[in-house]
């Protein structure tokens, strides 16, 4: 006797991305003291929920930019906003840094994040 099993299912590996596609986060020229903000959301498009991690790539580096969320979780067909902060220290120093968002699932999102520190033109009359 033959019998038949039909079997059905539906991956279930989280999968997030940046909406826009973007990958590079350039401040511009930001006077010290002061602070540049940049938002932008990372979607998990799956069916599954997509836990998420922000971690430098080089971990030898000044903390010269800041994540309003290092880590989360982003329900299944939703979005989560993060702001990116840059704060420079030094007038005329270049800051570029690389940073990876990572799924438990293995998707990795590599970002750079670019700025340079001004300093302030005092004008003496």
């Amino acid at each position: 006797m033959v019998q038949g099993l039909k079997l059905s299912g539906t991956g279930k590996y989280s999968h997030i991305r940046i909406l826009g596609d973007i990958s590079k986060f350039d401040f511009g020229e930001i006077f010290i003291g002061r602070s540049a903000e940049k938002r932008f959301f990372i979607e998990n498009p799956s069916i599954v929920p997509a836990n998420f991690v922000i971690r430098k790539a080089e971990q030898e580096t000044d903390p010269y930019f800041e994540f309003s969320h290092l880590s989360g979780t982003i329900q299944p067909k939703g979005k989560v906003e993060i702001t990116a902060k840059y704060t420079p220290v030094a007038a005329g120093m270049d800051s570029t840094d690389y940073f990876n968002i990572t799924t438990v699932s293995g998707n990795t999102i590599p970002i750079v994040c670019i700025g340079k520190g001004v300093g302030e033109i005092h004008l003496c009359l």
